[in-house]
């Protein structure tokens, strides 16, 4: 079994998947203050989001609320719906989709792994009461140049084995990276291998790539500046049944 999946967008830049749930009580958006409401239900919700965000990604045949309503080992086989309102079952979650691990996961697999690596924002202190935890994103400097990145990678999600080409504008690797995990998440993130550039010569650029689009991205990866790279974000895919 085959499936594939092309897209290409432009004009702007990823913003973060992966926000701290506290940071939703002062966006200019919200229609109503979560400041005042029961910190266990926004553990839950960002829980819920989270998890179907990744079932989403991987394209997992489970629906996320089966997940969530069934006993977990990563809870003590309690459901995650019962465990994810107290901060050590929040935890446990947040690092269990962060870092794409195995649904079953246990416990100690996770004890170590801090949450804030998996969530961005500062808190002024009037927050902190919903206090979880805390992290900045990473900032790059506006005016340096941007170049074009690409990547590969090939990795094992859910009993399918996935290759992955990327292609978008950034200004340094890391920033690249960021936008990797965003999308991706931890997991496959982990796996890209980055170039700066474009190098069609590589298996999974070869394999996915239309001789089309590697004449494009060959272009923009000569001149960064052109109108052809403004907003570039190339992204193919191809998954397997093992």
């Amino acid at each position: 079994m085959e499936s594939r999946r092309q897209t290409v967008k432009a004009g702007g830049r990823l913003s973060s998947a992966r926000r701290d749930p506290r940071m939703v009580a002062t966006s200019p958006s919200c229609a109503f203050d979560l400041r005042h409401q029961d910190e266990q239900m926004i553990r839950l919700m960002f829980v819920a989001a989270e998890t179907a965000s990744r079932f989403v990604r991987e394209r997992r045949d489970m629906h996320a609320m089966q997940w969530l309503l069934a006993p977990q080992p990563l809870f003590d086989n309690r459901a995650a719906i019962n465990a994810c309102g107290e901060p050590e079952g929040f935890r446990r979650a947040i690092v269990l989709h962060g870092l794409g691990l195995d649904l079953h996961t246990t416990p100690e697999s996770v004890a170590t792994v801090p949450l804030a690596e998996f969530l961005a924002g500062h808190l002024s202190p009037h927050e902190f009461k919903l206090a979880l935890c805390g992290r900045s994103e990473p900032r790059f400097d506006e005016l340096s140049p941007t170049a074009l990145y690409s990547c590969s990678i090939s990795a094992e999600i859910g009993g399918l084995n996935v290759q992955i080409f990327c292609a978008m504008m950034a200004r340094h690797p890391e920033e690249f990276r960021h936008m990797l995990r965003n999308r991706l998440g931890h997991h496959l993130e982990g796996e890209a291998i980055i170039t700066l550039g474009f190098d069609w010569s590589e298996p999974i650029a070869s394999a996915l790539v239309s001789e089309a689009t590697a004449d494009m991205l060959s272009l923009i990866a000569d001149e960064p500046t052109s109108p052809l790279a403004e907003g570039l974000d190339y992204q193919v895919e191809q998954r397997f049944a093992r």
